[in-house]
């Protein structure tokens, strides 16, 4: 009974902490992209929006 109420609790802690750290990772590599190629961001948008 502990895991799942943990799992409750914190669920929404973790989720908001991923999709900072996903937020982040995001920015670095757009970053990155625009220093380097902006036609590579057009293939991973195609490639997300298949998935």
């Amino acid at each position: 009974m502990f895991r799942p109420t943990l799992f409750i609790a914190y669920g929404p802690v973790i989720s908001s902490l991923i999709l900072k750290y996903l937020n982040i990772e995001v920015q670095k590599k757009k970053k990155k992209k625009k220093k380097k190629k902006k036609n590579l961001t057009e293939p991973v948008i195609l490639y997300i929006g298949i998935l």
